[in-house]
């Protein structure tokens, strides 16, 4: 069977996609925003790109699955 987006809109603003494939035996949940590094004041100038990676590779003493938990 073929995969499905759909897209819907909450009242607050929010929008969200999902993706639906019959043949698949997991879910999974990501979101997405629209800032980055180019938001960033200069003070904390790199901090995106820095939980980014955090995110993905996690910490010497947190794996990137303990880092998605928490956060």
């Amino acid at each position: 069977m073929a995969v499905t987006f759909e897209q819907a809109t909450l009242d607050n603003g929010l929008t969200i996609i999902s993706e639906t494939d019959p043949d698949a035996h997991t879910a999974a949940c990501g979101f997405f925003v629209r800032t980055g590094a180019r938001d960033e004041a200069t003070a904390v100038m790199g901090v995106s790109h820095f939980l980014e990676h955090m995110m993905f590779k996690g910490t010497a003493r947190r794996s990137a699955d303990d880092v998605n938990r928490e956060f």
